[in-house]
């Protein structure tokens, strides 16, 4: 009977040490994933996403912009960011994945202050 009992515990433990890291590697593989560059659908301006490494940041032409991940919503596919654009106030700029049917390609969509944007994969 406690055999059954710490057979059943250490399970537990398993599966729930289990789903906490998967949950973990989603977070980064997400920024992994936007990380990159992108091509504005309305202007073709090119915006290079670097959120994978320590830097992370986000160049809208000529001009860069230190950021922080605020929040990854993982059910939406968005990432929050906390930008600093200058003003002394952090602004709140989002990236969602927007999936293809298939399920093999995306696109974003990219919000940044009153301004929405749709980047396509560059490249």
């Amino acid at each position: 009977m406690r055999r059954n009992y710490l057979s059943c515990l250490f399970l537990i433990a398993v599966f729930a040490v289990g789903l906490f890291l998967s949950g973990c590697s989603g977070s980064s593989d997400i920024l992994k994933e936007v990380s990159g560059q992108w091509e504005n659908a309305q202007d073709n301006a090119t915006i290079e996403i670097d959120l994978a490494g320590d830097a992370k940041s986000i160049k809208l032409g000529d001009r860069a912009y230190t950021v922080s991940v605020d929040k990854i919503v993982m059910d939406r596919y968005q990432v929050n960011l906390k930008v600093n654009n200058g003003s002394g106030q952090p602004e709140l700029w989002t990236l969602r994945q927007i999936w293809d049917d298939n399920g093999n390609g995306f696109k974003l969509a990219f919000k940044n202050g009153s301004e929405s944007k749709t980047l396509l994969p560059k490249g």
